[in-house]
């Protein structure tokens, strides 16, 4: 058997174990005002990121209203690493200074009314741009627009929502165009044959044990919340510009082709008992940092799909075709095979020959390890 490491050449020991040590946040930040810098200082370790944050909520009057950039999630306890304020006619702009592991941050924007608003930002790129809109926070951050996500969704808010205490077993209709159902029962199911044309829904998984099952098209989203879990059933899938988030624990025993969708977003748990094919135009897959991606079966990423992991994915075999997108910003690792005809970006740990042991993460299941590209990884 022969087992590969990849590292990129960009890579550090610093970064592997960041980003493999869950419970641990990096906190080499600073503002460019307040820093000293010692002489002889390796500048390689740290990247310097702009953020430009706006206000265009028309609701927000002119008051400034205070904003925090943390990076690690406010609700587990972590200070802030900048503040400031901003207003419609004052937007904030300061430069920070990051150790090059951190991937991502949050900006708690706090109005007069000790109302907030948080939102999470990729800091790849040099500038960050993010404007706190009425209709929702939105993020510019991302290369393709696809790193953003509200804090709100994390845990449950039932206050305006239909609860569904009992199964649910019917089409989605005209009747349920707008709506927001809330799973609040352990152990009911949600199953539908048919998202009607033109019927957009939200449903939050509040809940554990609950089964899922059925299609969601025309911007419907369902949202699994932070200690919610759910088992997919055989019609689950995502598409027409729908969107699915995950902070909880996810199972789909079986796999599937993810089509035309809106986003598939994993901050928490999600385990794919067979393949999992991402097709032309299918939602950009994002593993967050600290959540775990499980693939039993073979990615396979076509031309015009993408995969980013910043956290800890396992599969066991990958097939990235063409102009598909495969990068990689934590751990990854595949039993069996990897392959490529693109340019696979590695800025961490890439292992080919074994998975980490679903029940103990210590203990490695090992396989045949083999790799093929017709195009030189990256």
């Amino acid at each position: 058997m022969r087992k590969l490491l990849l590292y990129s050449a960009l890579a550090t020991l610093s970064l592997i174990s960041a980003c493999k040590k869950d419970e641990q946040s990096i906190t080499a930040i600073r503002k460019m005002d307040d820093l000293v810098i010692p002489q002889g200082f390796d500048w390689s370790t740290t990247k310097a990121i702009t953020f430009n944050v706006s206000v265009s909520d028309s609701r927000a009057g002119s008051s400034p209203q205070k904003l925090a950039i943390y990076e690690a999630n406010p609700a587990d306890g972590a200070s802030p690493i900048a503040t400031g304020f901003v207003s419609p006619a004052l937007p904030y702009s300061e430069k920070i200074f990051f150790s090059s592991a951190v991937k991502q941050v949050y900006i708690v924007k706090t109005s007069s009314d000790g109302s907030s608003v948080t939102q999470v930002a990729g800091v790849r790129n040099a500038v960050v741009a993010v404007d706190f809109s009425e209709d929702k926070v939105s993020n510019a951050s991302g290369k393709r627009g696809i790193l953003s996500s509200t804090l709100s969704e994390t845990f449950c808010d039932c206050s305006s929502a239909d609860q569904i205490t009992s199964d649910f077993s019917r089409d989605l209709s005209a009747r349920d165009a707008g709506k927001t159902y809330c799973i609040t029962k352990d152990g009911v199911s949600f199953e539908f044959n048919n998202n009607a044309d033109g019927v957009s829904v939200i449903i939050k998984v509040c809940a554990r044990n609950v089964k899922f099952d059925g299609k969601l098209i025309n911007n419907s989203k369902i949202i699994i919340t932070k200690g919610a879990s759910v088992v997919m059933g055989g019609r689950f899938n995502i598409g027409g510009n729908a969107s699915f988030v995950n902070y909880g624990t996810v199972v789909v025993p079986s796999g599937f082709s993810l089509e035309k969708g809106k986003e598939f977003l994993n901050y928490g748990s999600l385990t794919i008992g067979g393949d999992l094919n991402l097709n032309e135009g299918s939602a950009p897959v994002v593993n967050y940092e600290h959540a775990k991606l499980r693939i039993k079966g073979k990615l396979m990423i076509n031309t015009g799909s993408s995969l980013l992991n910043y956290g800890k994915a396992n599969f066991q075999n990958v097939q990235v075709n063409s102009s598909g997108v495969l990068e990689n910003y934590c751990s990854l690792y595949v039993q069996e095979t990897l392959s490529s005809d693109a340019v696979i970006k590695n800025s961490s740990f890439i292992n080919v020959g074994y998975v980490l042991n679903e029940n103990d993460s210590t203990k490695h299941d090992e396989g045949e390890g083999k790799t093929g590209f017709n195009s030189r990884g990256a």
